[in-house]
């Protein structure tokens, strides 16, 4: 029932819809009501403890108010926050093949948004992070720095593919060569592309539409491309982990002798990790990519 819930705005439409949507699943009408209810009931002690804490310092976490307000156990209430999270944000869940994606799997994901680019105490974004990574976007928008910072990443990726065994000798022959240079020859002619989809993805936090479709952009500009360039889950997750390395050693870095980090680096790093953790669900998922 949560499934068909799930990033729908909580209002008289999606009321209305509810005996099309108990067909649809083979459920009774009741339980797609009640569950519709107790939902709405959830987002909207919610709404209240959000506005109750404007400008005052939190007294408890979303999800101590609903343990404690509507006492349920810890794992039932992370599902209802995480799906008011998706209800709230009118996040699309269906769209761009994400249909295959299952509840605990939207539950796990929306748990990553919400604690690697959210707040606690709120179902919005964190203002703070999304300005950062704006930063971030404008430094990838530089040419120099966007090439720079992609040979780091390369050289990088390499040196961790070999280390970790998953890369073909240099002097083995046949497809596995063949698919091995294709893969590093895909990445490199896309990545900057893709490093800018994840800056944006980012920093597009503060706009709806953006918010929206943020796992539909998700799966068009940074795991589509990566698919289209042959790459397993290991490698996407290893390409990932360099992009977080890599910025201490790249042209991002201050201009003074002793090199320091830009005053974005802790939001970036977010920003690839919480990509990287929701890449681990939706890669092998939607395109059957694994290890």
């Amino acid at each position: 029932v949560m499934r068909v819930l799930r990033g729908k705005p909580l209002n008289k439409a999606t009321g209305r819809d509810i005996q099309d949507q108990a067909e649809m699943i083979g459920t009774k009408v009741n339980s797609v009501r009640r569950q519709f209810d107790n939902l709405k009931r959830v987002l909207s002690r919610i709404e209240q403890e959000m506005m109750s804490n404007k400008g005052t310092q939190p007294l408890r976490t979303l999800l101590a108010v609903l343990t404690q307000d509507f006492m349920l156990s810890v794992e039932l209430a992370s599902q209802y926050q995480h799906v008011a999270f998706l209800c709230y944000n009118k996040i699309e869940t269906s769209k761009s093949r994400l249909n295959v994606i299952d509840f605990t799997e939207w539950s796990s994901m929306a748990g990553v948004v919400m604690a690697m680019w959210g707040m606690e105490e709120s179902l919005d974004l964190d203002l703070h992070f999304t300005d950062m990574m704006r930063l971030a976007k404008d430094a990838l928008m530089d040419r120099e720095q966007a090439h720079d910072f992609r040979k780091h990443v390369m050289a990088l990726f390499k040196m961790s593919l070999h280390d970790s065994d998953v890369a073909p000798s240099m002097a083995t022959l046949g497809k596995e060569h063949l698919f091995y240079r294709h893969m590093l020859g895909a990445l490199e002619r896309n990545f900057v592309n893709i490093a800018r989809a994840i800056a944006q993805i980012g920093c597009g936090l503060q706009e709806w539409r953006e918010i929206r479709d943020l796992f539909v952009d998700v799966n068009e500009k940074v795991l589509a491309p990566l698919n289209a360039a042959d790459m397993t889950l290991e490698q996407v997750v290893t390409l990932l982990a360099a992009m977080d390395k890599a910025l201490a050693t790249s042209g991002m870095t201050t201009k003074s002798k002793a090199k320091t980090p830009p005053q974005w680096a802790v939001s970036w790093r977010k920003c690839v990790e919480g990509i990287k953790m929701l890449t681990v669900t939706m890669y092998p998922k939607i395109y059957g990519r694994h290890a």
